[in-house]
């Protein structure tokens, strides 16, 4: 009898070790499971977070480029602005020239006329005092 006492403590050490095996599957399991559930809600969340950041990257574009438009025809209409202020408010070489020398020439004349002038007055003048 003796002997079946041996193989009855063998088997229990065998059922014992593999009872331990399963419950140590078992926990691992269950920690795996834990840590997918736990790493899916951080992918989960993460792709939540980039759709956010991509929709927000989009309505940026979008507002930049309207801006960047708008800022592009605010320049186009002061340059036409700078352009007709300067064609009708500043002459050119030539005209200014031709400008000047009308004006030297009115001058002459002017100078003349005074000139005649002041001779006839001081003709009437040498009369005055005969």
């Amino acid at each position: 009898m003796a002997d079946y006492g041996v193989y009855i403590a063998a088997a229990m050490l065998f059922l014992t070790i593999i009872g331990a095996v399963v419950k140590v599957t078992l926990h691992i399991s269950g920690v795996e499971k834990s840590v997918m559930d736990h790493t899916n809600a951080n992918v989960e969340n993460l792709e939540r977070d980039m759709k956010e950041v991509q929709s927000d990257a989009g309505r940026r574009i979008e507002s930049l480029a309207q801006q960047t438009g708008e800022m592009g025809n605010a320049l186009r209409t002061k340059m036409h602005e700078i352009e007709v202020f300067t064609r009708d408010h500043f002459v050119t070489r030539d005209s200014f020239a031709s400008t000047m020398d009308r004006f030297e020439k009115s001058l002459d004349t002017l100078g003349d006329r005074i000139e005649k002038r002041l001779d006839k007055f001081a003709e009437r003048m040498d009369k005055l005092s005969d």
